[in-house]
């Protein structure tokens, strides 16, 4: 039989209580991957494959024309060309579409300022970017003359 004014505390206290969010605070910190890898992955990814489709249009619009057409870097004369973007433009100059680089670095590009897509398809050299993440992490796109693109993890540390 219970009494009037005598209960026995059911529950848990306000001290148990933060113990145990400290504890959850703790374990889903660990638990819980790093998004930031994640993130600049997707942001490389994500120029990369900018590039490689302005590549897709310039063969494109070489075939289709008939003529020579240059993805050429529009930083020209600057340490990194490739840095601040690159445009599809034709042998006589006209510029058919603009791309601006804003995710990612392009570090370095061994082939000079520019890539020329014959009117047959093919490129008249090969070229190499390196796409270069915040952190150091980075893609390698290696062009062939053949116009095939292959992708590479590295690091631009």
């Amino acid at each position: 039989m219970k009494r009037p004014g005598n209960f026995k505390g059911e529950g848990i206290t306000l001290l148990e209580l933060l113990a145990i969010v400290a504890v959850l605070a703790i374990l889903s910190r660990a638990a819980l991957p790093d998004f930031s890898a994640v993130l600049e992955q997707s942001r490389l990814a994500a120029g990369a494959n900018g590039f490689v489709r302005a590549l897709a249009l310039a063969r494109t619009e070489a075939l289709s024309r008939g003529e020579a057409v240059r993805l050429r870097a529009l930083g020209a004369g600057s340490t990194n060309p490739w840095g601040t973007g690159y445009a599809v433009e034709t042998a006589a100059g006209v510029v058919l579409r603009q791309f601006s680089v804003t995710a990612v670095e392009v570090a370095e590009a061994a082939g000079a300022d520019r890539v020329t897509i014959l009117p047959e398809g093919r490129l008249q050299s090969g070229a190499v970017l390196r796409f270069c993440g915040p952190s150091g992490a980075g893609l390698e796109l290696t062009l062939g003359r053949s116009g095939r693109v292959s992708r590479r993890a590295m690091s631009c540390a």
